[in-house]
């Protein structure tokens, strides 16, 4: 393959039929745990089948127009993991009286994702990641001022909004 750039592609357009097909493919009725499920096992495997094509395409001597795959590669890849976990944590935490467990997970999930993407990012000088890693922070830090804390009580949504008042003033 490392000569020959049409197995390449061919090989890329098989992971993300297989990655489709897993985002796709329905919960079974007797396999609904956390995480540990048919569903997030194909996900997770075809990102990690992602994430080496990333790293072989890095190492690769290849053309100009793949050298600027990686990085798209990375970013595709951090994308669909963020998608799958927050996918199981929806599935999972299903129904109202779970409603607050669920929203903080997925706040806590994207902010770790965040984080471990600016880490990535910076470890490994890619732009791509770093612009991620800014949009998930963004993101998750207006889930959380814009919908989570609605969820919470009148006194709750008070102490909230003057902790942000409060760090906003000193990081000015």
């Amino acid at each position: 393959m490392q000569k020959r750039e049409e197995l390449r592609v061919w090989s890329l357009v098989l992971v993300f039929c297989s990655l489709g097909k897993s985002f796709f493919n329905a919960y079974a009725n007797s396999d609904m745990e956390f995480l540990l499920n048919m569903k997030f096992g194909m996900t997770f495997l075809s990102l990690l089948v992602l994430g080496s094509f990333a790293w072989a395409y890095r190492k690769l001597d290849a053309s100009v127009q793949e050298k600027g795959l990686v990085e798209k590669l990375q970013v595709a890849s951090v994308l669909a993991l963020w998608l799958s976990v927050s996918w199981d944590i929806a599935n999972a935490f299903a129904g109202f009286e779970l409603r607050n467990t669920r929203n903080l997970l997925m706040s806590f999930w994207w902010i770790i994702l965040a984080v471990g993407t600016m880490v990535l990012g910076r470890s490994a000088v890619e732009r791509g990641l770093k612009r991620l890693s800014l949009f998930l922070f963004v993101f998750s830090i207006a889930k959380v001022f814009l919908y989570d804390v609605w969820a919470l009580d009148l006194v709750y949504r008070i102490v909230a909004f003057v902790v942000l008042g409060w760090c906003y003033r000193d990081w000015e």
